[in-house]
């Protein structure tokens, strides 16, 4: 089916027949999208049917906010099953919990300013989060946007990272790469051809001459994606071998590189360690002053508590705030949260409840609160010396957040509630 302004894709219940699926990925026509389309006097999108829509969103018109919503979710469903086509079968990846990070979308109509200003990564659903961050004049249309957003999801990426996946070419991720990170791969997991010397010799060169090769593919195709290192480039980095050669021990050093960082069993703490930050959580922590310099240690430690404090409580409170109203008609939604400040979890809070754990972690969206928290807190910390390494680069910012996010998430000693589930506690006692 053609993209539509009408119809969205997204998650819905089976038909609970024989053995199929308890959740399928649906198409469904919404009669409030398909009213905006006539009063709009659209039929197909266009580029300038999308600009009069999303002009229309910011004048207060849901209507025009749900048709763009079903418009980018075509796109985020081809990407998702895109991801498990080539990926699902070698690493075991369910198609529905892909589909969970991007088609979270029930089709009820919802207004663009309030979610506008909220921070990225707590506007919901996932459609709502590429219409609000989208910019017009910045070279892409609104499915390229929503193919790229899903890319860079955090989440996904975790679970992705999880199964074995990294969504990033092989040569974007050599660059982004340290030498610290090549160096251990190459001992770990490099091919006997490639020594660890000769391996970051050629490393350095590669990352020396890969900026000027993509400004130069940007200045003559306009994009940045779809470079690849040709002849020339190869030559240039390593003269004394033929190209052919030098693209094998690339791909080998990729391949290594990805081996390591999706060993299972790799914590983000263990991440941030290697890009010189010793942030850590829990019995993490203990370790980290016990093993360390306890002075830095301690003061580090000092700087992600003041940080999450100052983020925490805020974002929790917004969060609870946001769906108060509907305590009165569903008293089970504030038990569920007071279930959770408690320490229960999802499957005990279901049960209490006579509720689905899916009904649960949708109300609560852990994941989701935990990373805005993180996202927020990364952004204090990364303003002090201790941090500012680690953050300079996206692949480091991110795994700041995860840490972060591992953090508020963990308890800290054994019989404790975690610190996110402390501050729900706080928030609901304060309007007990």
């Amino acid at each position: 089916m053609a993209a539509s302004y009408r119809h969205l894709q997204l998650l819905k219940a089976g038909s609970g027949a024989g053995m199929g699926p308890a959740v399928v990925i649906a198409c469904q026509e919404l009669p409030e999208a398909a009213a905006a389309v006539m009063r709009h006097g659209l039929e197909e999108p266009t580029a300038a049917g999308n600009r009069l829509l999303l002009a229309a969103c910011a004048a207060g018109d849901d209507g025009a906010f749900l048709c763009l919503r079903c418009l980018v979710s075509e796109p985020l469903e081809q990407k998702i099953r895109a991801i498990h086509r080539e990926r699902g079968h070698e690493h075991g990846l369910d198609l529905v919990t892909l589909a969970s990070f991007a088609l979270d979308d029930l089709g009820e109509l919802l207004s663009f300013a309030p979610l506008k200003v909220l921070p990225e990564s707590r506007v919901r659903p996932f459609t709502a989060q590429v219409i609000c961050s989208y910019q017009l004049g910045r070279g892409a249309d609104l499915p390229h946007w929503a193919r790229t957003k899903i890319q860079a999801n955090n989440e996904l990426k975790a679970y992705l990272r999880e199964h074995g996946v990294l969504l990033i070419s092989a040569w974007a991720l050599l660059a982004d790469s340290s030498p610290k990170r090549v160096r251990e791969a190459l001992e770990l997991f490099a091919m006997a051809a490639l020594t660890v010397e000769r391996g970051l010799g050629l490393h350095a060169a590669y990352r020396q001459a890969y900026g000027p090769a993509k400004a130069r593919h940007l200045a003559c195709t306009g994009k940045q994606s779809g470079w690849e290192p040709d002849e020339a480039f190869l030559l240039e980095i390593a003269p004394a071998q033929s190209a052919d050669d030098t693209r094998e021990q690339l791909r080998a050093m990729d391949q290594a590189i990805r081996r390591l960082l999706t060993q299972r069993g790799m914590a983000s703490l263990e991440a941030l360690a290697e890009q010189g930050v010793e942030a850590a959580s829990g019995a993490g922590l203990e370790q980290a002053l016990e093993d360390g310099d306890a002075d830095e240690a301690f003061e580090q430690l000092a700087a992600i508590q003041a940080a999450l404090a100052r983020c925490c409580e805020p974002e929790v409170r917004a969060a609870l705030a946001a769906d108060r109203g509907k305590w009165l008609k569903s008293p089970e939604r504030r038990q569920a949260w007071q279930l959770y400040g408690e320490g229960a979890g999802q499957r005990a809070i279901a049960e209490a409840l006579d509720k689905g754990q899916a009904w649960v972690s949708k109300l609560l969206q852990e994941k989701q609160l935990s990373t805005g928290i993180a996202t927020a807190a990364a952004v204090d910390l990364k303003r002090l010396p201790a941090f500012a390494a680690v953050a300079a680069s996206l692949d480091g910012a991110e795994r700041l957040v995860e840490a972060l996010r591992n953090h508020l998430i963990t308890p800290e000693r054994e019989g404790e509630s975690a610190p996110l589930r402390c501050a729900v506690a706080r928030v609901l006692a304060d309007w007990s």
